[in-house]
């Protein structure tokens, strides 16, 4: 049964691979999802596991991959003991990871979608608070990548709400190379969470898509028009995601 940290910290039973792999492989099995147990068992085991010197080869309960390529039961022997964990209890490094991501320890629980973007939100403006406008190449020690892409994302729509606001048409610079280098870099260059927003637009919109055209197309368009979106004023982007949609409507009745 699966024990909340500081329940796991007071006990006087040490730490069991051997039993944290089998707890771990029943709660992945029957939930197939992040729940608050499932959670806790992944927190724990990282804790103990990413510690210099940790080792799991002394257990019984260890599954290699079931292949008979030398090679990769050799690069599974390799791998460190948090990725032995991840394999061991049947999902990736990458799930483990994300699901880590969601965990709050100190607060024991499980964050949503909304909230982690949100917490993410406001590490980020803590962090831009920092910087210097002298210096706007510098950045301080410690700045997250995760941060940089939200940095320009603002600095982007901060450049289009000032060329929203030029009263002529020729200085709009509908062509601007700099423009353009700013949506296509928005465009390619996708975070982990656009990975999990990809497969669930694809799910969602399932029922509704063209039969004709393979779903995940229809979802990599649906997101380039979502990018696109991010780039108005949040106030704006319902009214404008309408009006673009209505217009492309009326585009496809005018290609019939």
């Amino acid at each position: 049964m699966a024990v909340k940290k500081n329940e796991l910290v007071r006990s006087t039973k040490p730490w069991s691979y051997e039993d944290a792999v089998r707890t771990g492989q029943e709660l992945v099995k029957l939930d197939n999802k992040i729940t608050l147990d499932l959670a806790r068992e992944i927190y724990a085991a990282h804790e103990v596991l990413s510690n210099p010197g940790a080792r799991t080869d002394l257990t019984s309960v260890q599954v290699a991959p079931r292949c008979n390529d030398s090679k990769n039961l050799a690069e599974w022997k390799d791998l460190s003991p948090w990725e032995k964990y991840c394999s061991d209890i049947g999902i990736s490094r990458w799930t483990a990871n994300r699901y880590l991501k969601l965990y709050v320890p100190k607060e024991d629980k499980l964050l949503t979608p909304e909230e982690f973007k949100a917490r993410k939100i406001l590490e980020f403006e803590s962090w831009i608070k920092k910087l210097d406008p002298k210096f706007p190449d510098w950045r301080p020690e410690g700045w997250p990548p995760g941060c940089e892409q939200y940095y320009q994302g603002k600095l982007r729509e901060k450049f289009l709400l000032d060329l929203s606001r030029r009263e002529k048409f020729e200085q709009l610079e509908l062509f601007n190379a700099a423009y353009m280098k700013n949506l296509a870099d928005s465009i390619v260059t996708y975070t982990t969470e656009d990975v999990i927003r990809f497969s669930e637009v694809s799910k969602k919109i399932e029922p509704i898509a063209y039969p004709g055209v393979p779903v995940r197309d229809q979802a990599k368009a649906f997101m380039v028009v979502e990018k696109v979106l991010e780039r108005f004023a949040a106030a704006d982007r319902k009214s404008v995601a309408r009006a673009i949609a209505e217009m492309t409507a009326l585009y496809a009745q005018e290609e019939d």
